[in-house]
């Protein structure tokens, strides 16, 4: 019995996208008689498809903390080779490759992700960025006299708990208060 013994098929198609598969030079054999010339070959190419794939999952980290005076934002994991990530402070638009930073107290910027790469679908996902306010206690300080007519006053202030954020100091401090008659 006559069969074929080859076919060469080029074709290759690696990112997303299509292309051909183009089959060529095909081979009847009787055997070990090549029969070829007995044949009229058509050749019909196929088609090679390469769908985008899902990648790997986007993992976004929010932040929170107690503001300490440095910048902080969401972190983005899952990020594979060919990844752009963009970064919006609105939900489907504004999108930019800049990650917002949040240094100020925030009571939760949302940080919305989206991840393109030509060869995987679009990834999305968002994160939230909360900085507390920093506690600190001011304590007025206390002072006595005896009676005199003349008003009892001291502008006397000390940080009592809490500290101020690396860099900062307490510039002004504004402490109201007078006693002249016997009395607190």
């Amino acid at each position: 019995g006559e069969t074929i013994s080859a076919v060469t098929v080029t074709g290759s198609q690696t990112v997303v996208g299509t292309s051909s598969n183009v089959a060529i030079n095909a081979v009847v054999s009787d055997g070990a008689v090549n029969v070829t010339a007995n044949y009229n070959i058509s050749y019909v190419d196929g088609t090679l498809t390469v769908t985008a794939g899902t990648g790997e999952d986007l993992t976004v980290t929010p932040y929170s903390g107690i503001y300490d005076g440095a910048a902080h934002s969401i972190t983005v994991a899952g990020i594979i080779e060919g990844d752009t990530v963009e970064y919006s402070l609105t939900s489907g638009s504004g999108f930019s490759t800049t990650l917002p930073m949040f240094t100020d107290v925030t009571a939760g910027g949302v940080v919305y992700v989206r991840v393109t790469n030509d060869n995987y679908l679009d990834r999305t996902g968002s994160g939230t960025v909360t900085i507390t306010a920093r506690p600190i206690t001011i304590t007025a300080d206390s002072d006595s006299k005896p009676y005199d007519g003349t008003p009892l006053t001291n502008n006397g202030w000390t940080l009592t708990s809490g500290t101020v954020a690396m860099g900062e100091t307490i510039s002004a401090v504004t402490v109201t208060g007078s006693q002249t008659v016997v009395g607190t």
